[in-house]
């Protein structure tokens, strides 16, 4: 069996994820779910939008969380979130990975680094699962 690396097979002959010989350093490659995807910087790193002054970056976690049960419709409680810091992020969105129209995040802060603090709108005990965390980091 020939010993040839994938380094110098020709893109159009590589399984996905093609392109992996040209990616830029720092991307990961996201699958679509039809069977391709595509190369773009790693998310944890932030995405950038704009230059200068009116740069805005935004940095993606992924959290797992276990809301405790509401109490008076309202579940309030904080999340571990390595890697957050106070001051220089701004929550933007909590996404929860499941459709339940029982849930609202209605306030999302960081005061202190590393942790979120969450109250949520809720008439059920929501399960614990992986949530995306959107930032803006100033």
């Amino acid at each position: 069996m020939a010993n040839i690396q994938h380094k110098v097979i020709p893109d159009a002959d590589l399984h996905e994820p093609k392109g992996v010989s040209g990616a830029s350093s720092g991307t990961v490659y996201v699958a679509d779910g039809l069977g391709s995807g595509q190369w773009i910087k790693n998310l944890h790193e932030g995405i950038q939008i704009g230059s200068g002054t009116l740069l805005t970056k935004f940095v993606i976690y992924s959290v797992i969380i276990n809301p405790p049960a509401p109490s008076g419709g309202l579940a309030t409680f904080t999340v571990s979130v390595p890697g957050l810091v106070a001051g220089s992020d701004k929550p933007l969105a909590l996404i929860k990975p499941t459709f339940v129209t029982a849930y609202t995040a209605v306030n999302l802060a960081i005061t202190v680094s590393d942790i979120l603090d969450v109250s949520m709108v809720t008439s059920a005990d929501l399960p614990s699962e992986t949530y995306t965390l959107i930032v803006i980091r100033s």
